[in-house]
């Protein structure tokens, strides 16, 4: 054994790790076979919030410290194992879920390394969606921010035990009590939150951290074990206490040891307080600095002992072959359920990211896409450290792993046994914000168009993308501006695509407001048989949201059978484009009550031709009018904000439906027309600072008001 083997195995000694490899070379990962971990030793562990917190140098120093890496990079280099898409290095902040399987002491942690930015959020819910807990991020100087408060109620939304981790300590300015007591304000729910930690200085005097399970400091990048400085006794002791208070909550045996004799020990705490977590009772607090490795490796140790192991708080609950919901335990014993939670495309394929929730999936097996109703052929599963797979032959009940080329399998699809059909239900998404038209520059992108999208929305389920029949364009929809310029930049860096981006037309409809009658004869004369056809028709207001229409109240013969109807095809020829501004019709019936036939001449296009001109000549004095799309809109922003907002919805024409403050946010839900809403996202984040947020889904059709409604035709005869 070489001197540099002895010198890392003693370093890894000093820090209780346990190295499972070797570095062979001299950066980089080591592409090996990975061990196989059991069940009760793997922690799913997401990693979550706002934007530069931290959790990718956390990530990068994990892999560092267990031997994964020989250098550690850092996101101003663009050289973190878990950002390596272009458009991370070229942000310097993560875009995608990076994921990290990390051999740590006698077991596997399985980070996922979420971006921050909340028009990633699609993301985050993946990643919470297959996690068993997650850790929040709270920047030492900045404190709780917007996202954190999103990421964080959305973890307690999936019932996931939750630790907090106030990260950069070593920066100037980082003041502890300002920091704790923005937690204690933004972070404001029924869960208790307690300090596990007590840090040993704050920013640049930041040297260590004081585990108050053990009673005893961990000093330096090597987490040396240390006596508690003497400075600290009393605050120890008084935090000790509310610990032992905080865990003597989760089960009613410890409560009562509590209080026969006063205190627990620390195997008592961590059993406690992982009760306690599964309960969502309490909200540990830890200490530490990624970069310079103060506190990361208590922080590993701290989540290996509290968080906890797949099934641990249950089993998970899949959708049977009747389409029922059954429950299963995560074991090796239970039908086999591997869920796609994530899809990457790069120039060597597709990759599929998946969690096995029940069963034991194994390499070069066939399984049965439930969703496609088909058999696939799983290749070499591997687990994932950033963009590289290590290969094991198995991945047991509770795993992370990948796999590549599973042909037509796709996100939300469940890899499970023919016989013993399962289907896991899929990621909640939300829906779409922000909105793009876009359009392909040449001919050739034309044709790769579609299935470049295909392939796009396969990676991010919060893209949607629909042919929109009134205006004609093909929309492009997501959760903000940023995340549409990513996605158009990858269009072209990975499909080679170009496109060109517009903000979408308004897709209003007409209708009228009262009932009339007219009629067109139509007559076409040119040697031989002619065409010959008269339409009486009139037409009435229905629901403005109801579909179109079509009765007759035709007696005696005036008009046979076969040309009522093709009358009703030349009115539904009528309500594609209606006679105002050319948008589609809605809300209207039209009924024909009489008309004229040519023993020789009359032919179906005739009356379709009558039908069709008729309609719209009833149409126009009938008083129409144009109807426009309405969303309900949530908007969540601190409550000092709540006057702007109300002032600005005002002038976007918005129905207030409610009004509410949350601790230290204000919600605002409203009814608002799409055309005040399309760029309301920069809006919203000049208001607020970016610390405001929205949501929208589709409401109904309102009626324009009349003085918008001849800007709104002119500016359609224009573009016609």
């Amino acid at each position: 054994m070489t001197d540099g083997f002895r010198k890392l195995i003693a370093e890894a000694e000093n820090k209780r790790l346990q190295p499972l490899w070797f570095v062979t070379h001299q950066e980089g990962i080591r592409n090996s076979c990975m061990k196989v971990y059991p069940t009760s030793n793997i922690r799913n562990i997401a990693l979550v919030s706002h934007t530069g917190a931290g959790k990718t140098t956390f990530v990068e120093r994990m892999l560092y410290a267990t031997g994964a890496i020989t250098r550690m990079g850092s996101v101003n280099s663009g050289n973190t194992v878990t950002d390596f898409e272009p458009e991370e290095l070229d942000r310097q902040s993560s875009v995608s879920t990076g994921i990290a399987a990390i051999e740590f002491r006698d077991g596997k942690l399985n980070l996922f390394d979420t971006p921050g930015y909340m028009d990633f959020i699609g993301e985050v819910n993946a990643a919470l969606h297959v996690a068993d807990s997650a850790v929040v991020f709270i920047e030492g100087v900045s404190g709780v921010e917007v996202g954190t408060e999103i990421v964080y109620q959305e973890a307690k939304r999936n019932n996931m035990p939750t630790l907090l981790v106030v990260s950069k300590m070593d920066r100037d300015n980082t003041r502890v009590t300002r920091v704790l007591n923005s937690i204690s304000e933004h972070l404001l729910d029924e869960r208790r939150l307690i300090r596990l930690q007590i840090p040993i200085g704050e920013g640049p005097t930041f040297k260590g951290v004081i585990d108050l399970v053990n009673e005893v400091a961990f000093m330096g990048e090597s987490g040396e074990r240390a006596e508690i400085p003497e400075r600290f006794a009393e605050e120890v002791e008084e935090a000790r206490m509310e610990l032992i208070e905080a865990a003597a909550e989760g089960s009613d045996d410890l409560m009562e040891k509590y209080f026969e004799e006063d205190t627990l020990s620390a195997d008592d705490i961590i059993r406690g307080l992982q009760g306690a977590m599964e309960q969502n009772l309490v909200v540990p607090i830890t200490f530490c600095a990624a970069e310079s490795g103060v506190g990361t490796d208590l922080l590993a140790r701290t989540m290996q002992r509290l968080l906890p192991a797949p099934g641990t708080r249950g089993g998970f609950k899949p959708y049977d072959h009747t389409g029922e919901r059954v429950e299963y335990a995560i074991s090796n014993d239970t039908p086999l359920a591997a869920f796609v939670f994530k899809t990457r495309e790069d120039k060597y394929g597709k990759t599929s990211y998946v969690r096995v929730f029940g069963g034991v999936l194994e390499s070069d097996s066939r399984v049965w896409d439930v969703n496609l109703e088909q058999e696939v052929r799983v290749g070499q599963l591997g687990v994932v450290i950033g963009k590289d797979l290590h290969n094991v032959p198995k991945l047991n009940a509770g795993d992370i792993g990948a796999v590549v080329k599973l042909g037509d399998t796709a996100t939300n699809h469940t890899l499970t046994d023919r016989n013993h059909p399962l289907k896991v239900i899929a990621i909640r998404q939300p829906s779409p914000i922000f909105s793009y038209a876009i359009h392909p520059v040449t001919q050739a992108d034309v044709g790769k168009l579609s299935e470049a999208l295909s392939r796009l929305m396969e990676e991010d389920s919060t893209l949607t993308m629909r042919h929109d029949m009134a205006t004609h364009e093909t929309i492009l929809a997501g959760m903000g501006d940023v995340h549409l310029s990513m996605a158009v930049k990858k269009l072209q860096s990975k499909f080679g695509v170009n496109v060109e981006t517009t903000t979408p037309k308004i897709p209003y409809r007409e209708t009228i407001m009262g009932e009339s009658s007219a009629e067109h004869t139509h007559k076409k004369q040119s040697g031989g048989a002619g065409q010959y056809g008269r339409v009486m028709l009139r037409v009435e207001s229905i629901d403005d949201d109801d579909a179109f229409e079509f009765g007759s109240e035709v007696y005696g013969g005036a008009i046979s059978g076969p040309f009522i109807v093709a009358t009703e095809k030349g009115c539904l020829q009528a309500v594609e484009k209606g006679p105002i501004a050319g948008y589609p019709v809605t809300g209207v019936k039209a009924v024909v009550y009489d008309g004229k036939m040519h023993p020789v001449d009359s032919k179906e296009i005739a009356f379709q031709i009558a039908g069709r001109e008729s309609f719209r000549k009833a149409m126009l004095t009938a008083k129409p009018t144009l109807l426009e799309p309405l969303y309900h809109v949530t908007v969540t922003v601190p409550a000092e904000n709540m006057g702007d907002i109300m002032s600005d919805m005002n002038t976007r024409r918005a129905a207030v439906q409610g009004m509410e403050q949350i601790g230290t946010r204000a919600v605002i839900k409203a009814e608002v027309p799409l055309s005040e809403m399309q760029r309301y996202l920069v809006d919203l984040r000049s208001m607020t600072q970016g610390r405001g947020v929205y949501g929208m889904e589709f409401s109904r059709y309102g009626r324009v008001p009349n003085h918008m409604k001849d800007k709104i035709i002119n500016a359609a005869k224009a573009d016609a």
